[in-house]
């Protein structure tokens, strides 16, 4: 393959720490104590790579209003006239940060996950509704240009609540709503709390669709309704050693091999987007976060982008082959992606697949 030029986006977290336990995130078993922030001493790291860049993404594992030099990484990343994008829960929030958000951003992409104090409490553990609402408002008055766009989870817990966001989101001052599927994860063993009625759910989806147009709110959701398969037996339920929950590893050769499954283009993941890690490392996307392709602080960001995983991967697609390492992927299942589409689907594509020692469950 060809060498690529650098991505246009590029993902850097801002910390690994966060202030809620929510029940369909990792941070509900991770040790919170063994996060980090993003130091900006590193700032070195991304010199080579962001004058190509034209949007930057500042969040990762964790919330990225944390990180107690978050004002600085902005203006940081404001100086490459980048634009600046990011999720929250939206629940830190002081006078530095409501201003440098005012000024370094131009929309907010926000996590909720329910309409009321009970089912949004059960689900972001540990975080207060009524600061959610606070913040948002205060945010809204203060920057009524600023486009906020609302991302919600959809399962079980919230199935009652999913026809009412539209709404909901009006009131707040969002411009949009847009409902994703629960990730199966094997420690969490979460597989029931999926969207199992996918025919109500449906339902719901549509009427939320349709009380949007009506409030002017875009509503976007799952066009598949298929409840999320359980995880497999190799997978499901196991104990998590919490010294390894915030590892990596280099990706195994076992990931880079063709799947069965096919498709048309290429990843985004490998032309346009680039997720970095608090240590530098060059992760294969948002999702396989724990599988890495190489580090800043020990090659150059091209050599890395170009490197023989990297070539491989990227033949696998033009070959119109999924790699391994990509089945399970929602955000392909789901049609998310510019620049590739499955050809062929079936529920086994969703299955998680144990790659890589953190998913095996092996103590590294």
């Amino acid at each position: 393959m060809k060498q690529h030029d650098y991505p246009t986006v590029v993902q850097i977290e801002s910390t690994s720490m966060c202030n809620g336990e929510c029940i369909m995130c990792s941070h509900a078993y991770r040790d919170k104590n063994d996060g980090k922030h993003l130091g900006f001493e590193k700032r070195k790291l991304f010199e080579e790579v962001l004058p190509f860049a034209e949007t930057v993404k500042i969040h990762g594992l964790g919330e990225p209003f944390l990180n107690p030099e978050i004002v600085e990484w902005l203006s940081f990343y404001k100086r490459y006239g980048v634009h600046l994008s990011t999720f929250t829960n939206m629940t830190v929030l002081d006078e530095r940060i409501l201003e440098a958000i005012g000024s370094a951003f131009t929309s907010l992409h926000i996590s909720c996950d329910g309409c009321s104090k009970p089912v949004y409490e059960a689900i972001r553990r540990k975080l207060r509704f009524d600061t959610f609402i606070q913040n948002v408002k205060l945010l809204h008055s203060c920057f009524p240009d600023l486009i906020l766009h609302m991302h919600t989870v959809a399962m079980r817990q919230n199935l009652a609540e999913l026809e009412r966001f539209a709404d909901f989101a009006a009131e707040l001052g969002f411009s949009s709503v847009h409902f994703s599927h629960l990730s199966i994860d094997p420690f969490l063993n979460n597989s029931s709390d999926s969207l199992l009625y996918s025919h109500l759910a449906g339902e719901k989806f549509l009427l939320a669709e349709k009380r949007g147009k009506a409030l002017g709110v875009e509503v976007t959701f799952p066009r598949i309704y298929e409840p999320a398969q359980s995880c497999s037996a190799e997978g499901r339920g196991l104990a998590i050693d919490k010294k390894i929950s915030f590892r990596t590893e280099v990706l195994p050769d076992e990931g880079i091999s063709a799947s069965g499954y096919h498709c048309q283009g290429m990843c985004d993941w490998l032309t346009d987007l680039a997720y970095i890690d608090l240590e530098g490392n060059v992760s294969l996307c948002c999702s396989k976060y724990y599988l890495t392709m190489g580090n800043l602080c020990r090659q150059s960001f091209r050599a890395i982008w170009n490197n023989e995983k990297y070539r491989r991967l990227r033949q696998l697609f033009s070959e119109g082959k999924v790699p391994n390492v990509c089945r399970g992927c929602r955000t392909l299942a789901e049609g998310a992606m510019r620049g590739v589409a499955l050809t062929d689907f079936d529920n086994g594509f969703l299955e998680i697949q144990p790659i890589g020692a953190l998913r095996k469950g092996i103590v590294l």
